[in-house]
Protein backbone atom coordinates (compact mmCIF):
# COMPACT_ATOMS: atom_id res chain seq x y z
CA UNK A 1 0.00 0.00 0.00
CA UNK A 2 1.40 3.42 -0.92
CA UNK A 3 0.66 6.64 0.94
CA UNK A 4 0.18 9.93 -0.87
CA UNK A 5 2.45 12.18 1.15
CA UNK A 6 3.52 12.39 4.78
CA UNK A 7 1.30 11.17 7.60
CA UNK A 8 0.56 13.81 10.21
CA UNK A 9 1.44 12.90 13.77
CA UNK A 10 -1.19 13.27 16.46
CA UNK A 11 0.55 16.41 17.77
CA UNK A 12 0.69 17.91 14.24
CA UNK A 13 -2.99 17.20 13.72
CA UNK A 14 -3.91 19.11 16.90
CA UNK A 15 -1.48 21.93 15.99
CA UNK A 16 -2.74 22.26 12.41
CA UNK A 17 -4.49 25.63 12.92
CA UNK A 18 -1.40 27.09 14.60
CA UNK A 19 0.44 26.94 11.28
CA UNK A 20 -2.39 29.06 9.88
CA UNK A 21 -1.83 31.82 12.44
CA UNK A 22 -4.37 30.71 15.07
CA UNK A 23 -3.36 30.22 18.69
CA UNK A 24 -5.64 27.25 19.27
CA UNK A 25 -5.40 23.54 19.90
CA UNK A 26 -7.64 21.80 17.40
CA UNK A 27 -9.15 18.47 18.44
CA UNK A 28 -12.21 18.99 16.22
CA UNK A 29 -11.34 16.16 13.81
CA UNK A 30 -10.96 13.61 16.61
CA UNK A 31 -14.26 12.04 17.52
CA UNK A 32 -15.47 10.83 20.91
CA UNK A 33 -12.14 10.38 22.68
CA UNK A 34 -10.39 11.66 25.76
CA UNK A 35 -7.04 13.22 24.94
CA UNK A 36 -4.17 13.20 27.39
CA UNK A 37 -2.23 16.50 27.38
CA UNK A 38 1.25 16.43 28.91
CA UNK A 39 2.12 20.09 29.62
CA UNK A 40 5.54 21.62 30.25
CA UNK A 41 5.94 25.23 31.42
CA UNK A 42 9.10 27.31 31.28
CA UNK A 43 9.52 30.61 33.11
CA UNK A 44 11.83 33.24 31.60
CA UNK A 45 15.29 33.54 33.14
CA UNK A 46 14.68 37.32 33.33
CA UNK A 47 12.53 38.45 36.29
CA UNK A 48 9.25 40.02 35.18
CA UNK A 49 7.78 40.97 38.56
CA UNK A 50 4.71 38.80 37.99
CA UNK A 51 3.49 35.37 38.96
CA UNK A 52 1.07 33.68 36.61
CA UNK A 53 -1.92 31.42 36.33
CA UNK A 54 -2.15 30.01 32.85
CA UNK A 55 -4.64 27.69 31.29
CA UNK A 56 -6.68 26.46 28.38
CA UNK A 57 -10.33 27.15 27.71
CA UNK A 58 -12.81 25.89 25.14
CA UNK A 59 -13.64 28.16 22.21
CA UNK A 60 -16.42 27.60 19.68
CA UNK A 61 -14.55 28.65 16.54
CA UNK A 62 -11.26 30.07 15.25
CA UNK A 63 -12.43 33.61 16.12
CA UNK A 64 -12.47 32.66 19.82
CA UNK A 65 -16.20 32.91 20.51
CA UNK A 66 -17.30 31.35 23.81
CA UNK A 67 -20.67 30.37 25.23
CA UNK A 68 -21.82 32.11 28.40
CA UNK A 69 -22.67 29.26 30.84
CA UNK A 70 -25.32 31.40 32.57
CA UNK A 71 -27.23 32.86 29.63
CA UNK A 72 -26.32 30.45 26.83
CA UNK A 73 -25.42 33.44 24.62
CA UNK A 74 -22.42 33.46 22.31
CA UNK A 75 -19.80 36.01 23.43
CA UNK A 76 -17.21 37.28 20.94
CA UNK A 77 -13.61 38.23 21.77
CA UNK A 78 -14.49 41.91 21.26
CA UNK A 79 -17.19 41.78 23.93
CA UNK A 80 -16.19 43.61 27.17
CA UNK A 81 -17.64 40.68 29.15
CA UNK A 82 -15.38 38.10 27.42
CA UNK A 83 -12.90 37.76 30.30
CA UNK A 84 -15.68 37.29 32.86
CA UNK A 85 -17.30 34.55 30.77
CA UNK A 86 -14.03 32.69 30.17
CA UNK A 87 -12.90 32.87 33.78
CA UNK A 88 -16.31 31.84 35.15
CA UNK A 89 -16.61 28.71 33.04
CA UNK A 90 -15.80 25.34 34.54
CA UNK A 91 -14.64 24.08 31.13
CA UNK A 92 -11.05 25.18 31.51
CA UNK A 93 -7.71 23.85 32.72
CA UNK A 94 -5.74 26.07 35.10
CA UNK A 95 -2.02 25.77 35.83
CA UNK A 96 -0.21 27.63 38.62
CA UNK A 97 3.33 28.85 38.01
CA UNK A 98 4.01 30.50 41.38
CA UNK A 99 6.34 27.68 42.45
CA UNK A 100 8.53 28.10 39.35
CA UNK A 101 11.88 29.87 39.67
CA UNK A 102 13.25 32.10 36.92
CA UNK A 103 14.53 29.99 34.01
CA UNK A 104 12.98 26.81 35.40
CA UNK A 105 11.26 24.19 33.25
CA UNK A 106 8.55 22.21 34.98
CA UNK A 107 6.22 19.46 33.94
CA UNK A 108 2.89 20.68 35.27
CA UNK A 109 1.30 17.28 34.83
CA UNK A 110 -1.09 15.47 32.57
CA UNK A 111 -4.60 16.75 31.88
CA UNK A 112 -7.58 15.34 30.01
CA UNK A 113 -9.21 17.20 27.14
CA UNK A 114 -12.42 16.28 25.35
CA UNK A 115 -11.99 15.67 21.64
CA UNK A 116 -14.04 17.43 18.99
CA UNK A 117 -13.27 20.88 20.39
CA UNK A 118 -10.96 23.89 20.06
CA UNK A 119 -8.95 25.13 23.02
CA UNK A 120 -7.13 28.45 23.44
CA UNK A 121 -4.53 29.49 26.05
CA UNK A 122 -4.89 32.38 28.49
CA UNK A 123 -2.75 33.92 31.26
CA UNK A 124 -3.60 35.89 34.39
CA UNK A 125 -0.78 37.90 35.95
CA UNK A 126 -0.40 38.67 39.66
CA UNK A 127 1.75 41.35 41.29
CA UNK A 128 4.06 40.77 44.28
CA UNK A 129 1.09 40.99 46.69
CA UNK A 130 -0.75 38.37 44.61
CA UNK A 131 -3.34 40.85 43.35
CA UNK A 132 -4.60 40.08 39.87
CA UNK A 133 -3.08 42.54 37.40
CA UNK A 134 -4.51 41.47 34.04
CA UNK A 135 -5.77 38.49 32.09
CA UNK A 136 -4.53 38.02 28.53
CA UNK A 137 -6.03 35.82 25.85
CA UNK A 138 -4.88 34.29 22.56
CA UNK A 139 -7.13 36.83 20.79
CA UNK A 140 -5.82 40.41 20.95
CA UNK A 141 -9.41 41.72 20.59
CA UNK A 142 -10.13 40.21 24.02
CA UNK A 143 -7.19 41.93 25.73
CA UNK A 144 -7.80 45.29 27.39
CA UNK A 145 -4.80 46.82 25.58
CA UNK A 146 -5.88 45.20 22.26
CA UNK A 147 -2.39 43.82 21.67
CA UNK A 148 -1.05 40.28 21.30
CA UNK A 149 0.19 38.60 24.44
CA UNK A 150 0.13 34.95 23.27
CA UNK A 151 1.67 33.61 20.07
CA UNK A 152 2.37 30.19 18.61
CA UNK A 153 6.06 29.27 18.76
CA UNK A 154 5.54 26.07 16.77
CA UNK A 155 3.37 23.02 17.01
CA UNK A 156 1.57 23.03 20.37
CA UNK A 157 4.03 25.52 21.87
CA UNK A 158 2.98 29.01 22.95
CA UNK A 159 4.93 32.06 24.11
CA UNK A 160 3.32 34.48 26.54
CA UNK A 161 4.14 38.15 27.10
CA UNK A 162 3.03 39.28 30.57
CA UNK A 163 3.63 43.05 30.37
CA UNK A 164 1.02 45.57 29.22
CA UNK A 165 1.57 46.74 25.64
CA UNK A 166 3.09 50.06 26.72
CA UNK A 167 6.01 48.31 28.45
CA UNK A 168 5.98 44.91 26.71
CA UNK A 169 9.33 43.62 25.49
CA UNK A 170 7.61 41.67 22.74
CA UNK A 171 9.82 38.62 23.18
CA UNK A 172 6.93 36.33 24.20
CA UNK A 173 9.17 34.30 26.51
CA UNK A 174 7.96 35.35 29.96
CA UNK A 175 6.22 31.97 30.07
CA UNK A 176 6.33 29.25 27.43
CA UNK A 177 3.95 26.31 27.31
CA UNK A 178 4.74 23.11 25.39
CA UNK A 179 2.26 20.28 25.01
CA UNK A 180 2.36 16.70 23.80
CA UNK A 181 -0.81 14.74 23.19
CA UNK A 182 -1.88 11.13 23.23
CA UNK A 183 -5.11 9.21 23.50
CA UNK A 184 -6.10 8.61 27.12
CA UNK A 185 -7.08 5.10 26.08
CA UNK A 186 -6.27 3.21 22.87
CA UNK A 187 -8.32 4.50 19.90
CA UNK A 188 -9.31 0.95 18.96
CA UNK A 189 -10.23 -2.28 20.70
CA UNK A 190 -7.15 -4.12 21.95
Amino acid sequence: MALNGPVESFDDQIGNRQTKGRNVLDTSTIVDRKIKADIDITKSPQPTGFTHRIGLYEVLNKKGDVKDPLTGEIVTAENPNYANVVLSTSKKIELETSALNQGQLSNSGTYLLDSGKLYAPYMTTFDSQQHSSATYFAYKEANLDRSSHIISLGTNRFGLEDSPSAVAKGDFNDITISMKFNFAEPPFAV
